[in-house]
């Protein structure tokens, strides 16, 4: 295999871990080359001018290099300022880093998604209300790796009517509940609630 070389990627680190007496362990997640696990050598020793980059929220350039899965960075300077997230927004900006964490594969680019986690960081940033933050990306994670159930906001508009209630089947797409026996009310939606939903509107109502 050849030696791969990626320059000056714009990253943030999602995760990191102590790796044997000075190194670190990098999950991070870059603009072009999807979710990487790089090593980051030499980091903690007291000289290094490194460390206090390789912070969650802190957008990043960065290059690596190497033949495996767990290549070596081997710069990184910043690329904007720190996010400082405080609270529970702190708590919902980590929530973020699971989800991309477990939902993507190593090296499977999203670069659209990559803008809505730089977004939904800002937002939370400047103490945003946090649920509608998070249902948002939710929604456009699961959209990017091919889970996406609800239509755009012209076809909600045909599709539901804001008073009944919907099931999604895999084999029919959306169905009206009443018109399929057995559909469990619990696993129903309230059009009104679908047409917010693909327009991108989080009432509080939703998460009281």
């Amino acid at each position: 295999m050849n030696n791969k070389k990626i320059l000056l990627e714009p990253a943030f680190v999602l995760h990191s871990r102590c790796y044997r007496e000075t190194s670190v362990l990098l999950t991070l997640f870059t603009q072009h080359e999807g979710r990487v696990d790089l090593v980051a050598k030499g980091v903690r020793q007291a000289k290094s001018k490194t460390s206090g980059l390789l912070q969650p929220f802190f957008p990043l350039l960065i290059s690596f290099a190497g033949k495996t899965e767990l290549m070596t960075l081997t710069q990184v300077e910043p690329h904007g300022a720190l996010s400082m997230l405080q609270g529970h927004h702190l708590f919902a900006g980590f929530y973020l880093n699971e989800l991309l964490i477990y939902f993507l594969q190593k090296h499977d680019p999203h670069p659209i998604l990559f803008k809505h986690y730089q977004e939904a960081i800002k937002v939370l940033s400047k103490h945003g209300e946090i649920e509608p933050i998070l249902r948002q990306f939710e929604k456009n994670l699961l959209a990017e790796i091919g889970y996406g159930i609800l239509p755009d906001a012209s076809a909600a508009e045909k599709l539901f009517n804001t008073q009944d209630h919907y099931c999604f089947l895999k084999e029919t797409d959306w169905v009206r509940a009443d018109s399929l026996p057995g559909c469990h009310q619990a696993a129903t939606f309230i059009g009104e609630h679908l047409h917010n939903m693909a327009n991108n509107f989080w009432p509080p109502r939703y998460f009281a």
